[in-house]
C-alpha cells in the first residue's frame, strides 16, 4: 500500500495480487483440474480532499473480486458434468461530498459500478458463469432481481438535548424478475421514523415505526413456474 497525508488531504494506493487455480471440475473427478493457474490484480485508489474545515470531497477507483466457492465447484447437479466457472469482478468507481457542523453532518455520493463473470444458478440449478440452458440471457439486459436505483435519506430533528427523531426515507427502483427482461416489479417507496428520549443519564426510551403509509410492498419479488411471486415486506408496525 502506497500513501499520502497531508494536514488537507489523504490518498493512497492499494494493489492485491491474487492467484487463483483453475475453476473447472469434472463430475467424475472432483480434484481434476484444467488450464493454467491465473493472477488477477485488485487495485484500489482513494482520496479525501479538505476543501474547507467543514467541507471534504472524497472518491475511490477500485476492483472486486470473488473466487468461485467449494459448493459452487463441487456440489454438481444431477446431470452436470463439468462446473467451469470463472470469478467474479466488479470495478467502480465512486465520487461524493460530506459537510459538517456543530449541530448538523451530511453527505452525498455518486457511484456506478460493473460486474463481470457472475456465478449464479440457472432455471436447471446448474451453477454457471454464462448462460447454459433454461431462460435466454441476452446481452445488454439488464440482471434480474436487480433495480438500477437505490436510494435513501435521513431528516434528524432534535427539538431538545434528551430528544431526537429520525426520519427515513427509502427508494426502491423498478427491476425485472426474469433473465428475458419480459416481467418487471415496479419498486416502491418507504417511510420509516426512529425516535430516542433520554429519561435520565441511564435510562432512555427508544421505538421504531416501520413502513409508516402502511404501502404494500415486497422484499423480494420473482416470476417463475409461469406466475409471480412475491415475498410481502412486514406492513405497518412499530417496536
Amino acid at each position: 500500500m502506497i500513501g499520502l497525508r497531508q494536514p488537507w488531504m489523504t490518498a493512497g494506493i492499494l494493489l492485491t495480487a491474487i492467484c487463483l487455480a483453475p475453476a473447472t471440475t469434472v463430475r467424475a473427478d472432483p480434484s481434476a483440474e484444467r488450464g493454467p493457474n491465473s493472477k488477477i490484480v485488485a487495485p484500489k485508489f482513494s482520496f479525501n480532499y479538505g476543501l474547507r474545515p467543514e467541507i471534504s470531497i472524497f472518491g475511490a477507483l477500485a476492483r472486486g473480486i470473488r473466487a468461485p466457492q467449494t459448493s459452487e465447484l463441487y456440489r454438481l447437479q444431477s446431470g452436470q458434468q463439468v462446473a467451469d466457472l470463472d470469478s467474479e469482478r466488479i470495478d467502480s468507481i465512486e465520487f461524493g461530498v460530506r459537510w459538517s457542523t456543530e449541530r448538523r453532518s451530511g453527505g452525498a455520493a455518486l457511484f456506478a459500478m460493473q460486474k463481470r463473470e457472475s456465478v449464479f444458478r440457472d432455471s436447471d440449478g446448474f451453477n454457471v458463469t454464462v448462460a447454459a440452458r433454461g431462460e435466454t440471457f441476452v446481452s445488454g439486459n439488464d440482471v434480474d432481481s436487480a433495480p438500477r436505483w437505490l436510494g435513501s435519506a435521513e431528516l434528524l430533528f432534535e427539538p431538545a438535548n434528551n430528544a431526537a427523531f429520525i426520519l427515513q426515507w427509502v427508494s426502491l427502483g423498478d427491476y425485472y424478475l426474469d433473465a428475458e427482461n419480459r416481467f418487471c416489479y415496479p419498486g416502491h417507496l418507504l417511510m420509516n421514523l426512529r425516535t430516542r428520549i433520554d429519561l435520565s443519564q441511564r435510562l432512555s426510551v427508544t421505538a421504531r415505526f416501520n413502513n409508516l403509509c402502511d404501502g404494500n410492498i415486497a422484499d423480494r419479488a420473482d416470476y417463475a413456474f409461469g406466475q409471480y411471486r412475491y415475498f410481502p415486506a412486514v406492513a405497518a408496525s412499530y417496536s
